[in-house]
């Protein structure tokens, strides 16, 4: 070999020792250090963009035996450190993943449970992931996961550890997160719009994309088409904890009631309730399969009710803020205390000050609940007219529409356009 071939791999070297230490050094996922540095590579927003990645490794890493699972809805509201959890959940994850679907929620127990000693899943439940339409996000890789969904081993892949290093991506997030925690803070989309704007727009969201995904537009629980069946991987993971011995523990997340109000103005509403049946059908069948062993319990904390009714802030008051919610979807850790109180079976003053907050559902209580829904859902119109007003006026908007440019307005304002 020539000098000059010697010197061109040792340059070559050396450049991939530089990227892998200024990789390490900024650690743009958050996945190599303990000591964030202000100014530096605190913030880590490329997270938000490489989550599957990250959390598929980090399971890896930590070997979690307590998991959170369930949206960006528990990611927010769910404080693990809640001592509500049994004995033997730690060390405890956060599993969550922004807009996963029913398999992509179950892959992932798969991979934790193969690589960790799993025993406890708190598992949030949105009726938007149960869309059959609603595909897996770009960002998911069956070959991350340790095992294929038949259950056999994944061959390792090390090129996905060694990106977050080497890669041209890694070194330009490296360098976005530098340049983001570089920027002055900017005002929140709460502080700069106020609360009510952000119900808005949270609303217009799930109205135009969340419930009635591209490109099909549509909600249904089984796709033929995709050979996809919503509630039958729902069921697949509820076999699959039986098998590994998980104790599940699962809940309706409670939205505001204001996205109900928007749900039922799309015509969702009887869609709703049967999704509501089809998982209390799914657990009593999970519980007569398993007699001797304990039951999976399945709480509702949606609908109408003390907490879901909070009171929004007036339109163009930006200085307002809300006990329960960030905006009409996610839920404060308020809230997200008081659901793991009800479930963990806790009683605590914040929850008793709540007593219509979480029915746990079975074959005997349900069309009661629905029925007790649907009565709470006519009092809310009234109660909160305005609310129930603007809600319309926002399902039922065309372009050009007031409350159509009122939404574009912010759009480009929550963009700082």
């Amino acid at each position: 070999m020539t000098g000059f071939v010697w010197q061109f791999v040792a340059m070559s070297a050396a450049i991939l020792f530089a990227v892998a230490a200024f990789n390490w050094t900024v650690d743009p996922f958050g996945i190599f250090q303990e000591w964030p540095v202000e100014g530096f590579n605190r913030a880590k927003p490329v997270i938000l963009t490489h989550a599957r990645m990250i959390k598929a490794l980090e399971v890896r890493r930590l070997k979690p035996a307590g998991l959170a699972m369930g949206t960006s809805r528990t990611g927010l509201g769910i404080d693990l450190e809640h001592p509500g959890w049994p004995e033997g959940s730690e060390p405890r994850y956060s599993l969550t993943l922004a807009d996963c679907n029913t398999y992509e929620m179950f892959r992932y127990l798969q991979h934790a449970a193969a690589v960790g000693p799993v025993r406890t899943v708190l598992i949030g439940l949105d009726f938007y992931t149960f869309n059959a339409t609603f595909s897996n996000r770009q960002d998911f890789s069956e070959t991350r996961l340790a095992v294929a969904a038949d259950g056999s081993w994944n061959k390792p892949d090390p090129d996905e550890f060694l990106s977050t290093l080497f890669s041209f991506d890694a070194l330009k997030c490296s360098w976005e997160t530098i340049a983001a925690n570089r920027r002055p803070p900017l005002p929140g989309g709460r502080q700069r719009l106020g609360l009510r704007a952000m119900f808005l727009l949270t609303e217009d969201e799930y109205i135009t994309d969340r419930w009635f995904p591209p490109p099909r537009g549509e909600f249904a629980f089984e796709d033929s088409a995709a050979g996809r069946a919503t509630v039958a991987e729902f069921e697949r993971l509820l076999r699959f904890a039986r098998t590994k011995d998980i104790r599940l523990y699962l809940f309706i997340s409670p939205c505001h009631a204001r996205l109900l109000e928007c749900l039922g103005r799309k015509g969702l509403w009887p869609a709703y309730e049967e999704w509501e049946r089809r998982l209390v059908a799914a657990v009593e069948v999970d519980a007569a399969r398993h007699p001797n062993e304990r039951p999976v319990e399945l709480w509702d904390f949606s609908g109408y009710n003390s907490v879901t009714t909070e009171r929004v802030p007036r339109y163009g008051d930006r200085s307002a803020e809300m006990t329960n919610y960030m905006d009409s979807t996610h839920y404060t850790r308020v809230v997200g205390d008081w659901v793991q109180d009800r479930v963990f079976g806790r009683n605590t003053p914040g929850l008793l000050a709540h007593p219509d907050f979480g029915v746990r559902l079975n074959a005997a209580n349900i069309e009661r609940h629905l029925a007790d829904l649907t009565k709470a859902r006519a009092a809310y119109r009234i109660q909160q007219s305005e609310d129930a007003a603007e809600v319309a006026a926002l399902a039922a908007m065309k372009k050009g529409d007031a409350m159509s440019r009122r939404i574009e307005d912010l759009q480009l304002r929550s963009r700082g356009e």
